[in-house]
């Protein structure tokens, strides 16, 4: 299915609205993917995108998303609601379109968080929400894991005639005319010598750009390689054997959490989990409390890590090892990206 439009999700969160104020809040819905916001507020848009009272969101939107819009009617707690998941699904389906490689920890945060509160069994205002959100992490899954071509720094310009016009020999005449032509000749070649030293300096403060970008290129390459290296050698060691319970979900998350060097995680995360849980016994589902260092995780976003600390969560048992664990890997994800 085609995403939906601005007005489109309007009319599907059931916002009664008049013609005019329609047009009003579709312009505020369409520019909103324009807008910056930091993590945390837009965090705090994913609790409005499914309907969880935040004071402090809701402040933060109107700041940010209605500074220039139409008055919002008396009663738009909906409203906000369809505000914040239309400018979340605006980053997801706009900026996750591009096919450059971009650094965009914020919305990956958001997006993973989408996920967790979708698993959690919350319901975002409008369908296609979590599906967004997953198209995005897929996306920049693979985008911060291609290698950038760095590009080779420019030869430097050939340095400039140190030749003068003239050639200034002894002063064998001494005459007002010859002194006055020759200090002019002398201003010449020193201008132009100037003008070959900036051009030559721009020249190698580009080259200097370019050699950091290469080197950042390079650097980022290495982090990509160690990374699939590392993550292979652990898909094909042998897992301890036993039952499989939360113990072992939690511990094949944290491996692979630590073995992940770039953010988001990869999208072949899940498929990964399922391999290392192929060979194994039978789920056994019942939640057993785990020792979890306390920062790990969001407060609020972490339901499947406040399980197996004995915290009440609304959280449905996974259905397999492999689920568990992935559900336990996007919140350590979440907890080191809003740590950066």
């Amino acid at each position: 299915m085609s995403p939906l439009s601005a007005g489109d999700r309007l009319r599907e969160a059931f916002v009664v609205l008049s013609d005019d104020d329609l047009a009003a809040w579709t312009k505020v819905i369409t520019r909103s993917s324009r807008l910056k916001a930091s993590r945390s507020d837009l965090l705090g848009r994913v609790r409005l995108a499914f309907g969880i009272e935040d004071a402090a969101a809701t402040v933060a939107l109107k700041r940010s998303l209605l500074k220039s819009g139409p008055e919002p009617p008396a009663q738009a707690r909906r409203l906000y609601a369809v505000l914040a998941a239309s400018q979340l699904s605006e980053f997801f389906l706009s900026n996750g379109s591009s096919q450059t490689p971009t650094r965009e920890p914020h919305i990956d945060a958001a997006a993973l968080a989408v996920r967790v509160l979708d698993r959690a069994g919350y319901e975002a205002v409008f369908w296609d929400l979590r599906a967004a959100a997953d198209a995005w992490l897929e996306r920049r899954g693979d985008v911060t894991r291609s290698i950038r071509p760095a590009a080779p720094p420019s030869e430097l310009p050939a340095e400039g005639s140190s030749n003068t016009e003239r050639s200034i020999g002894p002063t064998q005449a001494v005459d007002g005319e010859g002194l006055r032509d020759a200090h002019n000749t002398l201003v010449r070649a020193v201008t132009r010598r100037d003008e070959s030293v900036s051009s030559m300096l721009s020249h190698i403060a580009a080259i200097v750009d370019r050699l950091a970008a290469q080197q950042e290129a390079l650097a980022e390459a290495h982090e990509v390689m160690a990374e699939q290296q590392q993550i292979t050698w652990w898909l094909l060691s042998r897992r301890p054997a036993g039952a499989i319970g939360w113990g072992s979900a939690y511990a094949e998350a944290e491996a692979l959490n630590g073995l992940t060097r770039v953010l988001p995680g990869p999208r072949a995360a899940l498929e990964l989990l399922r391999r290392r849980f192929a060979d194994s016994q039978e789920w056994n589902g019942v939640p057993e409390p785990i020792s979890i260092s306390n920062d790990v995780g969001v407060a609020g976003f972490s339901p499947m890590l406040d399980l197996l600390r004995g915290r009440d969560t609304t959280i449905a048992v996974p259905v397999s090892a492999a689920d568990a664990a992935f559900a336990l890997y996007d919140e350590m994800l979440l907890g080191r990206m809003m740590n950066i």
